[in-house]
């Protein structure tokens, strides 16, 4: 029987001694010649099979093929050490840790990943060891994995063996956070470069956008886009990875992992946009500014609705100034096509409303939730965003009325559905921003659009009564307190300030007790409307909740409360108030506090 053979016998019963093989093998080395290459074959067929790992390992066997492992090697030869060692630490802990405390393995296998012979045996060994390993991780980005594995990946060629599997062990090494930090600068455009041409696999482009956005969410590696002008390019993976997703080629099980692995791309552009040097690399006459835009053209286009988000996250990101906004406003005219975008997917949320309604009951289950019309929620979400910030300057508000900011608006709380609230609380949101500070708005939302039609705010009231979210019905009372503000500057109060039905939503306001601020903003309104016309209906819903809360104010809250009092005294509620004990006794201990120099009528 040969030495080889011996091997084998040994070989095919676990129950014997194989410890005596790692003689026989330093013996076939010695000898030279290609016995040692067939031992090392009989070794690596035996450790396939899972009940050889542990043995293997712990008789020495794996220890002895580490310590062959050389960066020169010979092809025939390190093939079957790569098998042995591989092999032997497939869903093996222990064997795993043998290499990791060899002290020379680990660094010999990166080194051999560059190999032209031996390579896709290393990155292989290299993928069996960090599989569910968190140690081996760690430890191979110690090792510098990161950037061989990155090197690899940039100078071969698409679909190559050794580069789906560099790309597998990378996915599992950079989520890490001490794989971004070492990740070179460098690495970005390789990535971008793949991603970014047509005849990149499917496998392997799932794999490098899931790299590529693990990476970006590293801030260091964000600005490394902009300081290596890679957005032009970023952006066109973007829009190559939302066309493929309509690629009737790819089959669904495909596109569903494509779609889950671009999904970070959206969170990517709105961390890059955000950089404080985005701007002053790409200032908006810049061709990416001009390509965002575009992706803004009026389009009901599946593919488009991505871009149209991405879009407002970056124009969401870029107006934090007046001078931005007011470019945007004035020489691109970018409030109008948003408003375009919020009608258009008002109509496209509708449609899908319609095309559930025809679908059978058993299916109507199935699209439990937003479904399909979930985008379009996203979509006005992300547009009105944008306007919120436009609606901040002083100069811009009147500007964003007149263009048919309370057309867009409406639009958007006219809509019934599942998800509508948060759509609902942007879009109110908007409607104060617009009219903190700017009598003109203020008129505006408080006059009928058209003779014979109800106002603005009378539509937003009936939002108010129908909103179940505490944020959204908090918004639109916020909204009432700043047109009271506004339009109680004015030498007279115009006559379409006060509506019926505004007392409630500040006595919401003041009962409310998860915001201090906005119950002082309450009181105040409940101040202000006190001088008008309908102040009668704050008294009526003057409650026995809400005496409980005013009893034990102090302060300038307290102060309000007394304003407001006076204003009901001085006003068309004083006969109804006459002679009321408890509103004498509430005054009475206003007055004793800084409101003591306040005129009060004498009955």
């Amino acid at each position: 029987m040969s030495t080889v053979d011996t091997i084998n016998t040994l070989l095919e019963d676990t129950r014997n001694d194989v410890a005596v093989i790692v003689s026989i093998l330093e013996r076939l080395k010695a000898e030279g010649g290609n016995g040692f290459v067939k031992g090392a074959e009989k070794c690596g067929d035996a450790c396939r099979q899972a009940e050889w790992r542990q043995i293997l390992g712990d008789s020495g066997i794996l220890g002895f093929f580490l310590d062959q492992l050389d960066k020169e090697v010979e092809f025939l030869l390190g093939r079957q050490i790569f098998r042995v060692i591989a092999n032997s630490i497939a869903d093996n802990d222990g064997n795993r840790q043998r290499l990791i405390d060899h002290p020379t393995a680990l660094k010999t296998v990166l080194s051999l990943v560059s190999s032209e012979d031996l390579s896709m045996f290393a990155t292989a060994t290299l993928q069996n060891l960090t599989l569910d390993n968190e140690v081996a991780q760690l430890k191979v980005i110690e090792a510098g994995g990161v950037e061989v594995l990155m090197e690899l990946v940039g100078t071969r060629g698409d679909g190559s063996v050794d580069i789906q599997v560099s790309l597998r062990v990378l996915e599992l090494l950079v989520p890490h956070d001490t794989a971004k930090q070492v990740t070179p600068p460098t690495c970005i455009r390789p990535l971008l470069s793949k991603l970014s041409t047509e005849v990149t696999p499917i496998d392997d482009r799932i794999l490098l956008l899931t790299i590529l956005t693990t990476l970006l969410t590293h801030s260091p590696l964000q600005l490394a886009i902009l300081e290596q002008n890679q957005f032009p390019l970023f952006l066109q993976v973007f829009e190559m990875t939302h066309s493929l997703l309509f690629d009737p080629a790819l089959d669904i099980t495909d596109r569903k992992r494509l779609f889950s692995a671009k999904s970070p791309l959206m969170d990517n552009i709105a961390d890059i946009s955000w950089k404080p040097t985005f701007l002053a690399t790409y200032p908006l006459s810049s061709a990416p500014i001009a390509k965002i835009l575009t992706w803004l053209s009026a389009s009901n286009e599946p593919h488009r609705y991505d871009k149209v988000i991405a879009a407002c996250l970056v124009f969401g990101n870029v107006t934090q100034s007046t001078e931005v906004c007011r470019e945007l406003i004035h020489t691109y005219a970018l409030h109008k096509t948003l408003f375009s975008v919020i009608h258009r997917a008002v109509e496209g949320y509708e449609q899908s409303k319609k095309d559930l309604e025809s679908l059978p009951a058993e299916v109507k289950l199935d699209s439990a939730g937003a479904g399909k019309g979930g985008i379009y929620l996203s979509l006005l979400h992300s547009a009105i965003g944008v306007l919120r910030n436009f609606s901040v300057p002083k100069s811009e508000k009147a500007i964003l009325v007149d263009a048919g900011a309370l057309d867009a608006i409406l639009a958007a709380v006219g809509m019934e559905g599942v998800g509508v609230g948060q759509v609902w609380y942007s879009a109110v949101g908007l409607a104060r921003l617009l009219c903190v500070d700017c009598v003109e708005n203020c008129k505006k939302i408080t006059s009928p659009l058209e003779p014979g039609e109800i106002t603005c705010l009378e539509k937003l009231l009936q939002t108010y009564t129908q909103a179940e979210e505490l944020p959204t019905k908090t918004e639109i009372a916020r909204m009432i307190v700043s047109i009271l503000r506004c339009l109680s500057s004015l030498p007279e109060d115009p006559p379409t300030a006060y509506h019926l039905g505004l007392a409630r939503p500040l006595w919401d306001m003041v009962l409310q007790d998860k915001w201090v601020v906005v119950r002082s903003e309450g009181l105040l309104g409940l101040a202000l409307l006190a001088k008008g016309s309908e102040a009668g209906e704050l008294w009526q819903e003057w409650g026995d909740k809400e005496w409980e809360v005013v009893d034990k104010l102090d302060g300038r809250d307290l102060e309000n409360v007394g304003v407001m009092i006076v204003n009901l005294r001085n006003g068309e509620c004083a006969d109804v108030i006459a002679g009321n004990k408890r509103v004498e006794g509430l005054l009475g201990k206003c007055l004793a506090g800084k409101m003591a120099e306040v005129q009060v009528e004498e009955e």
